[in-house]
C-alpha cells in the first residue's frame, strides 16, 4: 500500500471510529452518565481503588484479546468480514482514545493544581 492510499485509508477509518463514538454518546447507550464520556471509567476506578486510566486500560484488554483471537482465527484459515474487523479494531482504538482523554484531563487538572500551589507559595 503506497503512502497516499495508506493515509486516505487511515483517515477514513478514524472518521468512522469517531462517528461511532459520537453515536454511542448521543444514544445514551449506557457507557456514560449524564454528559461525561469518562464517567464510567471514573466510577470503575473508585470501586476498584485504581486510577481511571488503569480502569480504562483493564477494560480495553478484552478488546486486545478479541483481536488476538481474530488473528489466530485468520492463521487457522477463517475469513472475517470487513465490518467484523472494523468493530474489533475500532473498539480497541476507541479505548485508547478514552485513555488519552483521561490522561489529558489529569494533565490539565495537575496544571491547575500547580498554578494554585505556586500562587500560595508566593
Amino acid at each position: 500500500m503506497k503512502s497516499g492510499e495508506f493515509y486516505r485509508y487511515v483517515e477514513d477509518k478514524l472518521r468512522m471510529y469517531t462517528n461511532i463514538l459520537r453515536a454511542k454518546g448521543i444514544s445514551n447507550s449506557g457507557y456514560q452518565s449524564k454528559d461525561d464520556r469518562l464517567s464510567y471509567f471514573i466510577e470503575h476506578a473508585k470501586i476498584m481503588h485504581i486510577t481511571p486510566e488503569r480502569a480504562a486500560l483493564e477494560l480495553s484488554i478484552k478488546h486486545f484479546i478479541s483481536i488476538r483471537e481474530m488473528i489466530n482465527g485468520i492463521d487457522e484459515g477463517n475469513i472475517y468480514s470487513e465490518e467484523y474487523i472494523d468493530e474489533k479494531i475500532g473498539d480497541l482504538i476507541n479505548y485508547m482514545l478514552f485513555i488519552r482523554a483521561l490522561l489529558y484531563v489529569r494533565s490539565k487538572n495537575m496544571a491547575i493544581v500547580k498554578k494554585f500551589v505556586d500562587k500560595m507559595e508566593e
